[in-house]
């Protein structure tokens, strides 16, 4: 048995204690927040990015009752609503309301995959496709149609779509602007995360299509750096444009490091962080890379100014990337055979889920979808006291992560989180299984891990838990528009 040294148990219930103490406070925060979770979102997991160029034309739109009463609602709530706003657009199309009709079209999108019902957003945002539409705006609809085939698991689709933007054009006065550098940045990433997650099917393994995902993951980092590097001898870059061309390297870094370990640890039974490692050297280097709690202390109403909302987004990613690494750690220890480095992993995995738990349950407060990620980390720390002996910590834990994924942030939508899920009822199930007279426990956890499993589309269930930690990144996720952040729950 690996022991867990008293420093250590303190540190983590410290931890565990601020994040209750956090989600307390969050109940008081939503009630005050006026951001409407279907528009203003922090990038969290797997929804579409709505386009720059709509938000003033859903600001527009909002004086239509229907769409006004649609922003303020859940997701399921709006979806009747939204529905009737575009009927009613759709008969103004011919007196200059095409614009407001196709946001409204794109937000209705976006609603139902946030509800799970992924094949119909592709239906929508194909015939959106077809219409006579600019393109920067055809691009950006053509983003969120990969994203919702990535959801739905037709990731061959996902790549035939997005691999025919995956080439760096100049603007019209022969430059690269950062939008359109991030645009083919996040185009590559998407193809390269379509092409991992479909080869984890057990009939796509071998060593030879493993190796093409690693090297496409590393051109596609190399790719971005150098459109980057090159644009940067031609055009001034401000500030915000640099942090979030440097957050785009470091995710598209940190994917990487998921490609790698989701393949060698099976071949070598070794940890590889080296890229993570980069990742986080990236994000430290970044210009608005500041202290998360003095920035959360001195912005605490619904208005996010632009720096917070870059400085809220490096921590997420910081924290995404220590949870990565956690998970890996932690699935290590279980996996090896060499025990001799069992305790150092342990250690490793506790102080890694510690610094992620620490940024969630801040940035929970204004962004309460993240409460899935929370129960990511939660989960990975169950493990960890169960490795260590702690079974009733471990227990505690475990259904502070379940109670967490089965709330309102999950509801079917999110592959990622439905995957999570499933792998932290199954090791609950194993933490059942070595405990006395818990052996019902165990075929229930089974049981309920077996119908999430089921919600997954067929082509998501063979997908690691690791593949959660991935982040589709989208341009409109790392630039701003007329002073106000353009937040998308990713």
């Amino acid at each position: 048995m690996i022991r867990i040294t008293s420093a250590l148990k303190w540190q983590i219930k410290l931890d565990l204690r601020n994040a209750k103490v956090s989600m307390l406070a969050r109940n008081v925060v939503r009630g005050l927040s006026s951001l409407s979770e279907i528009t203003i979102l922090m990038p969290t997991a797997t929804s579409l990015p709505i386009p720059s160029s709509y938000y003033p034309v859903i600001e527009r739109a909002k004086e239509l009752p229907e769409i006004k009463e649609a922003l303020s609602l859940n997701p399921e709530k709006a979806i009747p609503l939204l529905k009737r706003g575009t009927e009613i657009f759709q008969t103004m199309v011919g007196h200059g309301s095409g614009e407001e009709y196709r946001a409204i079209c794109f937000l209705l999108a976006r609603v139902k995959g946030l509800c799970g019902l992924h094949d119909s957003a592709v239906e929508i945002l194909t015939e959106l496709r077809s219409l006579n539409i600019r393109d920067d705006e055809y691009t950006d609809i053509s983003f969120a149609l990969s994203k919702a085939l990535f959801n739905s698991g037709n990731f061959v689709h996902a790549i035939e779509v997005a691999e025919s933007f995956s080439s760096l054009t100049p603007e019209e006065d022969g430059y690269y602007s950062s939008t359109a550098i991030l645009r083919c940045g996040s185009f590559r990433n998407l193809v390269c995360s379509s092409r991992l997650v479909l080869s984890l099917k057990d009939d796509n393994r071998n060593s030879v299509v493993e190796d093409s995902i690693l090297l496409s993951f590393q051109d596609a980092v190399k790719s971005l750096n150098a459109d980057i590097l090159n644009a940067t001898h031609e055009v001034y870059f401000t500030p915000k444009e640099r942090a979030g061309l440097g957050i785009a390297s470091a995710a598209t870094v940190g994917n990487l490091a998921i490609a790698e370990n989701c393949f060698e640890n099976v071949r070598y039974e070794d940890i590889n962080v080296k890229s993570w490692k980069v990742a986080l050297s990236l994000l430290d280097s970044l210009p608005l890379s500041l202290d998360i709690k003095k920035d959360r202390e001195e912005s605490n109403d619904a208005s996010l100014p632009v720096d917070c909302y870059y400085t809220d987004l490096i921590n997420l990613l910081r924290a995404r990337i220590h949870l990565n690494m956690a998970y890996t750690y932690m699935t290590m220890i279980q996996k090896s055979p060499d025990k001799g480095n069992e305790e150092i992993w342990l250690q490793r995995s506790f102080d890694s889920a510690g610094k992620a738990l620490r940024v969630y349950e801040i940035l929970v407060l204004r962004y309460p979808r993240l409460r899935t990620s929370l129960a990511r980390v939660l989960g990975v720390l169950a493990s960890c006291y169960k490795i260590g002996g702690s079974a009733v910590t471990a227990e505690g834990l475990f259904q502070s992560a379940i109670d967490k994924l089965d709330g309102d942030a999950l509801k079917g939508s999110n592959p990622f989180s439905l995957v999570d899920k499933h792998g932290i009822l199954l090791r609950s199930a194993i933490l059942y299984e070595d405990w006395e007279n818990r052996e019902g426990d165990s075929l229930r956890f089974r049981s309920s891990a077996s119908e999430v499993l089921s919600q997954l589309p067929e082509a998501w269930r063979s997908a690691p838990e690791l593949v959660s930690g991935l982040w589709l990144w989208s341009a409109n996720n790392l630039h701003v528009n007329q002073g106000r952040s353009i937040i998308n729950e990713e």
